[in-house]
């Protein structure tokens, strides 16, 4: 009998990249900027996640790879 697998997501972008990180709405308080990613988070289950520090904060924050587009 086989076994299905699953295919495992990923990433679309990599460390040290220069990336948007797009503005939060009502339930994230959070600029839309440019931002450097520090860390791509390994996948256990939903979206794809990346920690960044962006050029507007002084700190680092995870985002979701849906909120993040290529800098043009």
């Amino acid at each position: 009998m086989a076994v299905a697998t699953r295919a495992v997501p990923v990433h679309r972008y990599h460390v040290g990249e220069t990336l948007h990180m797009t503005a939060g709405g009502r339930d994230i308080s959070r600029a839309g900027s440019a931002c450097q990613v520090t860390a791509v988070l390994p996948h256990e289950t939903g979206p794809l996640l990346y920690r960044v520090r962006s050029e507007a904060e002084s700190y680092e924050r995870v985002v979701v790879e849906a909120d993040l587009t290529p800098v043009e």
